[in-house]
């Protein structure tokens, strides 16, 4: 189930997923055909959460990390586990707040609060300059009871599953397990 999918982190589940997104039909020893619009459906809901977006946090210039161009059966299933297109770790931290969030994506900030230097060097802190707002970019369109069920599945990644132990034994805690790839043309020859 959904569950042990993700306690596990079980890739023939989300390509089961992805089959049936793309309205396809897996035989075996045969070619299988998909629906190129499941692309385009699983970006947008990748996005909801910050994913491929603009996370608008407060620098000058923001990367959107690589956005696979190839309509290929096999590559929306490498998408449906993470392996497809990419992300910048800061597009990362906001899909994990936006679950952590019950479904808000907030706009990240590196500078909270700003004061003056104190009057009277007794102080800590002066008068306030600058402080951020809670900018909420969006929501996911995704039912509570659904959103439950993917922070229970994280929160069993970390209390029985392969992560385990990794980072300690907290209380209220959840990860996801995963493989990090990238490609580095070291000799120019694009293989």
């Amino acid at each position: 189930d959904d569950l042990y999918a993700l306690r596990y982190s079980s890739n023939v589940y989300q390509y089961k997923i992805a089959i049936e997104v793309g309205n396809g039909n897996y035989q075996k020893n045969k070619a299988l055909k998909i629906d190129e619009s499941a692309f385009q459906k699983y970006r947008d809901m990748y996005a909801s959460f910050g994913l491929g977006v603009k996370t608008e946090i407060d620098l000058p210039v923001e990367s959107l990390g690589y956005s696979g161009k190839s309509k290929l059966s096999g590559h929306l299933l490498d998408f449906s586990i993470g392996q497809y297109d990419t992300y910048t770790p800061i597009q990362l931290s906001q899909y994990i707040n936006t679950l952590a969030n019950g479904g808000t994506r907030l706009k990240p900030y590196l500078l909270k609060e700003v004061y003056s230097a104190s009057a009277n060097g007794e102080d800590i802190f002066g008068d306030l300059v600058y402080a951020s707002t809670k900018d909420i970019l969006g929501a996911v369109d995704v039912e509570t009871e659904h959103m439950d069920r993917v922070r229970l599945g994280f929160s069993q990644v970390v209390s029985d599953g392969l992560g385990r132990g990794y980072m300690g034994y907290y209380t209220n805690s959840g990860g996801k397990t995963g493989t990090s790839q990238s490609f580095i043309d070291t000799d120019g020859n694009g293989v």
